[in-house]
This record gives structure tokens, C-alpha cells and sequence, in this order.
């Protein structure tokens, strides 16, 4: 995993900025496969760092696309980087609903409810 978010500051380091993308987001999706209790953590806490570093880079696809003299070709990877980073933020909105939903479901918390 740190290869691929290496391969992404690569990729974007040298204005390639969809490929920067591509790989940072298979980066995010890989850390979502580690779900065993000492790895989750340190997933998550990868997640978020992952996220940053997208949010960073839409900021700097954004101010190269729209500012006076910007040039309109980074506009689709802009549009691209803020579809992605929406499509984090649905996967962790999603990711804590179903972790709260099964610690409600538990039966031994329905057992002291009803006692």
C-alpha cells in the first residue's frame, strides 16, 4: 500500500494527474480489505490519510484549472478528484453505519434492554 500511495505523489509530481487518482483511490479500496481487529485501526487511520492527500491534490488541480490564467485541461481531473474523494466519504459514512448497526443488533444488548 505505501508503494501505490508513493506511486501517486509520483504521478503527480509529473502532472499526471488521473493516473495520480486512479492509484491513490485502489490505494484507499486495499486498505478496506484489512477488517481484522489490529489492522483496522491502522486501515482507518490509513483512510483518512489517503483522503487528505486527495483533498490536497483536488485543491492544487483546482487552483491550476480555475485561476486567471489556468489551463481548462486539468477541469476533468478536478471533476475527477472531487467524484472520488465524494465516493470516500459515502465508503466511511457506510463503513460506521454498519459498524453501529451491528453493535445494536448484538443480542447481549438486547438482553440488558429487556432486564
Amino acid at each position: 500500500m505505501n508503494k501505490c500511495y508513493v506511486e501517486s505523489e509520483h504521478y503527480f509530481s509529473e502532472k499526471n494527474f488521473n493516473s495520480s487518482i486512479d492509484t491513490i483511490k485502489d490505494t484507499f479500496y486495499e486498505t478496506a480489505e484489512l477488517t481484522d481487529p489490529p489492522c483496522s485501526k491502522c486501515a482507518a487511520f490509513f483512510r483518512s490519510t489517503i483522503t487528505a492527500s486527495l483533498e490536497n491534490i483536488h485543491v492544487e488541480i483546482e487552483k491550476m484549472a480555475s485561476c486567471f490564467f489556468g489551463d481548462k485541461r486539468y477541469q476533468p481531473s478536478c471533476i475527477k478528484a472531487a467524484e472520488v474523494l465524494n465516493e470516500f466519504k459515502k465508503f466511511e459514512l457506510y463503513k460506521s453505519f454498519k459498524t453501529n448497526e451491528s453493535n445494536e443488533r448484538f443480542i447481549g444488548n438486547y438482553s440488558k434492554k429487556k432486564g
